[in-house]
């Protein structure tokens, strides 16, 4: 079996949980492609808020800032990065439509 490094008790962990219902589990390299494009949609989402509040220009924990849709919303950014279903291109289609905003600005846009 390959070496997957710091991701083989997640891997485990994730497989014990995972198994067809004819007692196999999914395969170990599956879910670690899942845990590599979870981390990518997470880095991606994290640099989005990174820059900033487009509308008073401060820079706030990246908890303080949200992505707020201009566009045509399709699902929630967090949904979108939590999800398996979603890939890195919705993810980065999904933040074209949206705007840095901090939560005082955001919650004033609406």
């Amino acid at each position: 079996m390959a070496d997957y490094g710091f991701v083989m008790p997640y891997v485990a962990q994730r497989a014990a949980l995972h198994s067809t219902g004819d007692g196999q589990t999914v395969r170990p390299e599956r879910l670690v492609y899942q845990f590599n494009v979870q981390q990518e949609k997470r880095r991606i989402a994290d640099e989005f808020r990174s820059h900033g509040c487009e509308i008073c220009g401060r820079q706030h924990s990246m908890r303080g800032m949200h992505a707020h849709h201009v566009g045509l919303k399709r699902e929630s950014i967090s949904v979108m990065v939590g999800s398996i279903r979603y890939t890195v291109e919705d993810v980065l289609e999904e933040l074209e439509q949206c705007i840095s905003l901090c939560g005082g600005c955001h919650g004033d846009v609406h």
